[in-house]
């Protein structure tokens, strides 16, 4: 599939070799979008139907942009990725693309129109707390029965439709997102790519070419596939957990439900079928649940008590999952 997709970017022809290209001219003249939007997903149900539990099983190449599309189709006002935002965003933007076109070909969007606006629309309280304000924020619901939730660079965001059964109320699925918003306010998968790459900028701006910078841009995609399913720092995480509580308060919602969650992994993980299955991902990519307890009581001693649950709203939302 990438293949493809690099090839034909190169045949869509090389611009002047003496004039550096910006990427959003790139972005236009190359047809990234365009020639994205028809490929047929004929790899996307692979693994999905092989069963993703845990990195290992993941395929790289597999990607669903027709899926990327019904999600970005969720926010009628955001803007078509690559257009009108500042250098550096359209890059992650388009990073972000490419990760969350992976993660969808993996599991598969689960089609329910109202679970899917429930969810956006609580991802959404959350994330206008967030310092970043320069990207959309996009929420989505995957079916698998392990127990996860995933963040692309750019504002893809996603939570499997097993961790949402486990779930009791909408404070402790704000808590939940608000720990993925983090990870996209905070840069935390392209503070990894560039610690890989050395450099500065994801796209060097003397790359010249349309095929020299769309063989540079599958590298970097390439790679940031490749640390959305290894997993972030202990450090990152953690940053991510105590962000998430600060997010999750200013939304309304009681933070300590975040710290519930954490309890309920970790319980999960002390039976077998836990380690066997549903929590064996999150447990291969995340520091210890007893771990990031500890450090969200420290952070709790910070707030004060109280802050909405919203049980009744989450279970009329999402009673057809349980």
């Amino acid at each position: 599939m990438k293949r493809l997709f690099l090839a034909a970017v190169i045949t869509a022809g090389v611009l002047s070799q003496t004039r550096a290209i910006s990427f959003s001219e790139w972005i236009r003249t190359s047809g990234v979008f365009q020639k994205k939007r028809s490929v047929k997903t004929r790899q996307t149900m692979v693994a999905a139907v092989r069963g993703v539990e845990a990195p290992g099983d993941v395929d790289p190449q597999a990607r669903d942009y027709e899926g990327v599309e019904k999600m970005e189709a969720r926010q009628a006002s955001v803007k078509d990725p690559g257009a009108d935002f500042p250098k550096e965003t359209q890059e992650e933007i388009e990073i972000g693309r490419d990760v969350a076109a992976n993660v969808i070909a993996q599991f598969g969007l689960y089609e329910d129109e109202a679970l899917a606006d429930y969810v956006n629309a609580v991802g959404q309280s959350v994330a206008r707390y967030a310092p970043r304000q320069d990207i959309p924020y996009r929420f989505a619901v995957i079916k698998s029965d392990i127990l996860n939730a995933f963040a692309a660079p750019g504002g893809y965001i996603f939570i499997t439709t097993g961790l949402l059964k486990s779930l009791k109320d909408e404070a402790q699925l704000a808590g939940v997102l608000a720990h993925e918003v983090t990870h996209v306010s905070q840069r935390h998968v392209m503070k990894e790519i560039r610690k890989v790459q050395m450099v500065n900028s994801v796209i060097p701006g003397y790359v010249r070419a349309t095929a020299e910078k769309a063989g540079h841009m599958k590298q970097v995609t390439d790679l940031a596939v490749k640390i959305a399913w290894k997993g972030l720092s202990r450090e990152d995480e953690l940053e991510a957990d105590r962000l998430a509580l600060d997010y999750a308060r200013a939304a309304g919602y009681d933070p300590s439900s975040f710290k519930e969650v954490l309890e309920m992994l970790r319980d999960r993980a002390q039976t077998p079928k836990g380690l066997e299955h549903d929590v064996k991902f999150i447990l291969s990519t995340h520091p210890r649940p007893q771990d990031r307890i500890l450090a969200v009581n420290e952070r709790l001693k910070f707030f004060m008590i109280g802050g909405t649950k919203r049980r009744d709203e989450f279970e009329r939302s999402v009673k057809f999952q349980k």
